[in-house]
């Protein structure tokens, strides 16, 4: 077995790597805080919140590298990696945020059914009226549980 290829990153940036043959891989996120669970060490990240932020709520990244409301009635918002908010933040002070995983929240109530971006990072089982992109970011996975990984936005 060949030695593991280590590549960092810095997010948002994006790394594509080609070798033949594939070699066994892991990757740090610099910025990254290991997150124990079943989301996998190495998804969190932690970066400047851009305003207030309340924990649980879909963020993107700007290009100031800050995380703002993700929001389905903004057209750029639907060409930005969205990212789950896992505690509050007051704005320029560090918060976490995670791409994709489960995530458990007590106050939860989900049903069954998918699981949307509303708007000001709110996320929401009833679809959206009238938004400028509509996208799926989780599905439930219980009450009090979701498994957070975004799909392609559909833009209308």
């Amino acid at each position: 077995m060949s030695e593991p290829i280590v590549i960092t990153v810095n997010p948002p940036d994006v790394v594509d790597v080609t070798v033949e043959p594939p070699p066994v891989v892991e990757v740090e996120i610099s910025t990254g805080v290991p997150v124990p669970g079943p989301a996998g060490p190495g998804l969190a990240a932690t970066v400047a919140a851009g305003e207030t932020l309340s924990g649980h709520r879909a963020v993107a990244l700007h290009s100031d590298r800050r995380a703002y409301y993700a929001s389905n009635d903004q057209p750029t918002d639907a060409t930005r990696q969205i990212w789950i908010t896992l505690g509050a933040a007051i704005e320029g002070t560090d918060v976490q945020i995670q791409p994709l995983g489960i995530i458990v929240e007590p106050s939860w109530n989900w049903d069954d059914g998918p699981i949307f971006l509303g708007t000001s990072g709110v996320l929401t089982q009833v679809p959206p009226v009238q938004p400028a992109f509509l996208m799926q970011v989780a599905q439930p996975n219980g009450p009090t549980s979701l498994i957070f990984n975004p799909r392609t936005p559909i833009v209308l």
